[in-house]
């Protein structure tokens, strides 16, 4: 029983690594300025710059955006991150024990 679930798990995590891949994320801040696209895996996959609205002479400026739009972009991620976790957790759960999942919060 346990060594089948257990490969099912691993499956399971295989397959959720791959959906988080092909989850995008578009993140953007200070009006479009400066933009990220993520995929859930927190693989950075494209920025940009928007350069009508950055003053290039202001390094400090699009460094402090880009710290916020990559912060905000992982915040994203494992947020998407965890309701795949349990949506997963869920189906491998013999009926009747899903209940447990929601002992730890």
């Amino acid at each position: 029983m346990f060594g089948d679930l257990l490969g099912n798990v691993e499956q399971q995590q295989k397959a959720l690594d791959e959906k988080l891949k092909s989850i995008v994320i578009h993140e953007s801040i200070d009006d479009g300025a400066v933009s990220i696209e993520m995929n859930a895996a927190q693989q950075v996959l494209n920025f940009k710059i928007n350069p009508e609205s950055i003053d290039s002479s202001d390094s400090e400026k699009l460094e402090d955006l880009l710290t916020i739009l990559v912060n905000n972009a992982l915040a994203k991620c494992e947020e998407l991150k965890a309701k795949e976790s349990e949506k997963m957790i869920k189906e491998l759960m013999p009926s009747g024990l899903d209940g447990l999942t929601n002992m730890f919060g």
